[in-house]
């Protein structure tokens, strides 16, 4: 079969492409740059046009076709796949075609952490000799970029809340991480939103577990309304899965894991902050349900140091540590910051952020005020818009504005070289700085690893 992706570059149609080319389909795709992931591709025989045109269409004469949510409707390339009359089908529709393949899917939900458990989770699958099929968020160096091709009958892969896509999901077993306030570009209120994850766990296949956070205010809401077989988790004793005895040291964590009354066993993680020990539990959950030996798994979640761009150690400039996390989200920012402080302990903790998009800093300003408490000096930079128009009622100097009135130590700064130099005249040793932001706000860490020479 010919299969052509609209958008083909996206870190998760990148991974269906490679999956459906191990599988003897004939690739083909667009997008307006190429990644190391995409050029893999075309090493192995994809073809991939770096524009949008209808005339591709004519030359591939695919078989089907597979589309982005960032797509708009008037693109070339989907117009005239939905005029030839081939079946053209959304991201996620296409992934929940492939879920009902594989027997014993994995589908990974939450507003935060997804990508890290997902991650974490394919780690210990691997480990534990499962060989999944994984599609990863982000770039894993155990599986070398975002995709792991095995020959089991287990898929795994992290399920979206925006727009409701992970609704086209049926997955054997079915993680609820946390449900926070987000995406409200899209959702109306915290209802909506929960209503959604509500009717994820409901598209758990008969005979399917979920598992959810046991401790999440709003994940509680939604335990006694389904009909599911339901695994908790958390730091309390109410969860199935519990972390008792949780030590914060050598930027990880230790922690006895217990199921029931039993005592499990001894875990220890490399990867930072409480917000980690939740996401081991849900793997120990998953990986126990499957059947796997958890002694194996302890050993792999030991051996798990985390995916690009969650909290990824980059290297040093003038003795202080330099990391960039993918944090976006309010919640996600003051969790990051605060297992930054609990786990690394430096001397000054200083962050640069970059706003990602103007409806999201709109929508959650208060909250965005009040999260960055845990650092010692805050860096706010231009907003990254994505696909959206320049606002100036909620843009990152109204932002910096907003956070300065909960924070003493607030600069802006309006462009990468801008934040670089501003931190070269402040970082010492014994100092952690960190980029955040789902724009490329790590072009900081490149302008100062260049000057400094460290690029580890």
């Amino acid at each position: 079969m010919k299969i052509h992706f609209i958008g083909i570059d996206g870190i998760s149609m990148s991974a269906l492409a490679a999956i459906m080319q191990q599988n003897g389909h004939q690739i083909s795709g667009s997008d307006l740059k190429l990644s190391p992931l995409t050029e893999r591709l075309i090493e192995n025989g994809a073809t991939i046009f770096l524009e949008q045109k209808s005339d591709h269409i004519e030359i591939i004469r695919p078989d089907k076709v597979v589309y982005t949510a960032a797509i708009q409707r008037d693109n070339p390339e989907l117009v005239a796949a939905l005029a030839s009359g081939v079946p053209v089908l959304e991201r996620a529709e296409f992934l929940g075609e492939l879920t009902r393949d594989y027997r014993k899917s994995i589908a990974v939900a939450g507003s935060h952490g997804k990508t890290t458990t997902t991650a974490m989770l394919a780690t210990a699958l691997i480990h534990g000799h499962a060989n999944p099929t994984a599609l990863v968020g982000g770039e894993l160096s155990l599986i070398a970029g975002n995709v792991h091709i095995g020959d089991s009958e287990i898929l795994l892969t992290e399920a979206c809340e925006y727009v409701e896509s992970f609704l086209h999901l049926n997955p054997f077993i079915g993680i609820i991480l946390n449900i926070d306030r987000d995406h409200l570009d899209y959702f109306k209120n915290i209802n909506h939103i929960t209503a959604a994850f509500k009717a994820f766990a409901e598209k758990i296949v008969p005979g399917g577990t979920l598992i959810i956070n046991g401790d999440d205010l709003h994940s509680k809401r939604i335990i006694s309304e389904l009909d599911n077989n339901v695994v908790t988790f958390g730091l309390h004793e109410h969860c199935d899965w519990q972390a008792k005895n949780v030590r914060f040291e050598h930027g990880g964590s230790k922690y006895t894991a217990h199921l029931g009354q039993d005592t499990v066993l001894q875990v220890e993680l490399q990867v930072p902050g409480e917000h980690n020990v939740y996401n081991s539990l849900a793997v120990l959950a998953a990986c126990h349900l499957l059947g796997l030996d958890i002694s194996v798994i302890a050993k792999a979640l030991y051996r798990y140091k985390g995916t690009r761009r969650r909290f990824e150690k980059r290297g040093s400039f003038k003795g202080a540590l330099l990391v960039d996390d993918y944090a976006h989200h309010p919640k996600e920012i003051s969790t990051t910051l605060q297992a930054a402080r609990d786990s690394i302990k430096p001397q000054r903790l200083i962050v640069a952020f970059q706003p990602h998009t103007y409806t999201r800093t709109r929508a959650l300003l208060a909250d965005f005020a009040g999260c960055f408490v845990a650092a010692d000096k805050v860096i706010i930079t231009h907003t990254y818009a994505a696909r959206e128009s320049h606002d100036t009622t909620a843009d990152s100097k109204t932002l910096a504005r907003a956070v300065s009135e909960c924070h003493p130590d607030v600069t802006f700064a309006s462009g990468y070289q801008d934040v670089a130099d501003t931190v070269k005249q402040i970082l010492r040793s014994g100092d952690l700085f960190i980029t955040m932001g789902a724009g490329p706000i790590d072009k900081v860490l490149d302008l100062l690893l260049v000057e400094s020479g460290d690029k580890s």
